[in-house]
C-alpha cells in the first residue's frame, strides 16, 4: 500500500494563481505539496491541470466552498467518469494512496440492473 508522502515544505496559492508550469517548477525545486487556497471551485478543474502536470507532489484543495458549488458539481468532480477501465484506474488510485475501500456505484437507468457494470469495473480492477 502507498502512502501520501506530503513532505515537509509545501507551497499554498490561490488557486487563480496557479497553473501547470509553477506547478511542475515547484516540484521541480522539490517541495511536497500544493495547497490550492481561496476556496476553489467545486468542479476542481484547477486540481485536475496540475495534477496532470506533474509527477510526485500531492496536490490538496483545502476547502470548497459550500454556497459557491452545487453538490452534484463536487461530486461529478470527485467521482471518476468513463468506461469501466477509468472507473478501475480511479478506485486502484485511492487504494494505492491509502484508503482502506473504495466504493463504487454504477449510475442506471430507473429500474436497471447495474451489476453488469459492476461486472466490467471488477473485470477492469488490476489483480493484488
Amino acid at each position: 500500500m502507498t502512502k501520501i508522502d506530503s513532505g515537509r515544505l509545501g507551497v499554498w496559492r490561490r488557486g487563480d494563481e496557479l497553473d501547470p508550469a509553477l506547478a511542475k517548477d515547484i516540484e521541480d525545486l522539490g517541495y511536497g505539496t500544493i495547497w490550492i487556497g481561496s476556496s476553489p471551485s467545486g468542479d476542481l478543474k484547477t486540481a485536475e491541470r496540475l495534477l496532470a502536470a506533474t509527477d510526485r507532489i500531492v496536490i490538496a484543495t483545502g476547502i470548497v466552498n459550500m454556497w459557491a458549488s452545487r453538490a452534484d458539481e463536487v461530486v461529478d468532480a470527485t467521482i471518476a467518469h468513463g468506461d469501466p477501465a477509468a472507473v478501475a484506474a480511479r478506485l486502484t488510485e485511492h487504494l494505492d494512496a491509502g484508503a482502506d475501500h473504495v466504493a463504487a456505484h454504477p449510475l442506471t437507468e430507473p429500474g436497471g440492473d447495474p451489476r453488469p457494470a459492476l461486472r466490467a469495473i471488477v473485470e477492469a480492477l488490476p489483480s493484488r
